[in-house]
């Protein structure tokens, strides 16, 4: 199944924006196959497209998207094929450093581990912070 689609990638700004002087930094410490144009080029292949003259783009062949829930469920498949144990739906109660590697305190079980890998999204700052 296929976890990424490669469709090219294309940005627009103006000439002088910080994001496109910091992918003309990129593509110059690491050259990879890209297309620099002005807006009268950019019109010329996308006629759709009518932007202003100061505006510049970059488009990279290989550019593309992932197919998230796709890479999320190999990740976690390769990570169970490599012992890991995935709780869902459980609260962290504690976690505690161990001379073995750790115990983590859920309200439903208690679990002994050599390594944690803390994945709580956007309570991640909270549950650091306890």
């Amino acid at each position: 199944e296929e976890l990424r689609n490669e469709c090219g990638f294309l940005v627009a700004a103006p000439g002088n924006s910080p994001y496109l002087q910091d992918l003309d930094n990129a593509y110059q410490q690491y050259p990879t196959p890209h297309e620099q144009w002005n807006a009268s080029e950019i019109k010329q292949r996308f006629p759709q497209f009518n932007l202003p003259e100061n505006y510049c783009a970059y488009f990279d062949p290989f550019g593309g998207f992932l197919h998230v829930g796709r890479c999320l469920e190999a990740h976690q498949t390769l990570a169970e094929r490599h012992g890991a144990k995935f709780c869902f739906n459980e609260a962290v109660q504690s976690w505690q450093n161990t001379a073995d590697g750790v115990v983590v305190r859920t309200n439903d079980q208690t679990l002994q581990a050599k390594k944690l890998i803390i994945a709580s999204g956007a309570w991640m700052k909270r549950e650091l912070a306890t």
